[in-house]
């Protein structure tokens, strides 16, 4: 491949080598007007099918983002998610320097998803605290001078953007927006033109909604968290009374075995013994209401017409076995 002409005389060089025919524009590097600036591209007549000619792309350098509400603007806000990447992006680096941008974002990405809420919680917290900091900040800020100059020179600028237009009469662009779905064969779309209110309203109203979803996804994991922790305070209560409810069972069988026991022992060992009067005998079912009379006898004021009977009772009692 041939060199490229010397910028003094591209023209000429070009124009005596190869015969006009249907000129385009080819770019050719000149000096800049500083030797720190890059060179400039400047289009010079040259014919189709001209394989000697080399064409040089001389691609724009970058420009660094700047604060679209100024330098004095309060600084964005991080949300908790940014907040753990930055964290945490650095350590992973260092311990897997062969990983790209790209599969470390990955990574960590994975890794908030599986972090549990309460390890969540700190970052969650710091974003909000740090978003508060950025709306009271821009409340401030709304009420500066610097303020009023930036939406001046938004107003002049958005003025010049509509007379350009005006000027070139270019043929309007039209940006799709497409409705996302599960299913990507039944997306649809529609058509809006660009730099139009209509577009940039659009855009401020996903903003919008997409901080508000951000928010309502932050205030879900803390409700989920908090929610999470009273459940499970509330099975472990659960289990603690089925614990106490199940000794409690089985502590109510034994006495009542007991009881049983207790019954068939008194009535055994009365059952030669009738009341005075009745010459009722005790049983099983009837032992409780027999020993009832039996003490009534003894307490009520005719006791001491029933000494016998007393010694009597006296003797079984002291011979039964209460424990067995």
């Amino acid at each position: 491949m041939a060199a490229v002409p010397k910028p003094e005389n591209a023209a000429e060089t070009i124009a005596a080598a190869v015969p006009v025919t249907v000129p385009v524009a080819v770019p050719v590097a000149v000096p800049g007007p500083s030797p720190g600036d890059a060179p400039a591209a400047v289009p010079v007549a040259v014919a189709e099918n001209t394989p000697d000619i080399e064409v040089i792309k001389i691609k724009p350098k970058s420009k660094k983002k700047k604060n679209k509400l100024g330098l004095s603007a309060p600084r964005q806000p991080l949300t908790g998610y940014i907040r753990y990447l930055n964290s945490r992006r650095d350590t992973l680096r260092n311990d897997n320097p062969n990983l790209t941008f790209a599969d470390i974002t990955k990574i960590l990405a994975q890794e908030w998803a599986n972090l549990p809420p309460e390890e969540k919680r700190p970052y969650q917290e710091a974003g909000e605290q740090d978003r508060e900091r950025y709306l009271q900040e821009m409340e401030t800020y709304k009420k500066t001078d610097a303020y009023k100059e930036y939406l001046r020179q938004q107003e002049e600028s958005k003025q010049k953007g509509k007379e350009k237009i005006k000027e070139k009469e270019p043929e309007p662009k039209k940006a799709k927006v497409i409705a996302e779905q599960n299913d990507e064969s039944n997306s649809s779309g529609y058509d809006i033109p660009i730099f139009t209110e209509e577009f940039l309203d659009l855009n401020k109203t996903r903003e919008a909604e997409l901080r508000q979803l951000r928010k309502s996804s932050t205030d879900y994991e803390l409700q989920n968290a908090s929610l999470s922790r009273i459940v499970e305070s509330m099975r472990t209560a659960v289990t603690n009374m089925e614990s106490d409810v199940n000794a409690q069972r089985a502590n109510n069988l034994a006495l009542s075995r007991h009881l049983d026991q207790l019954r068939a022992s008194l009535a055994a060992a009365f059952h030669a013994v009738a009341l005075p009067d009745t010459n009722e005998r005790p049983t099983v079912d009837s032992i409780d209401f027999y020993m009832q009379k039996m003490h009534s006898l003894f307490t009520g004021p005719s006791a001491n017409q029933h000494s016998q009977l007393l010694a009597r009772v006296s003797g079984i009692v002291e011979r039964l076995d209460l424990h067995g």
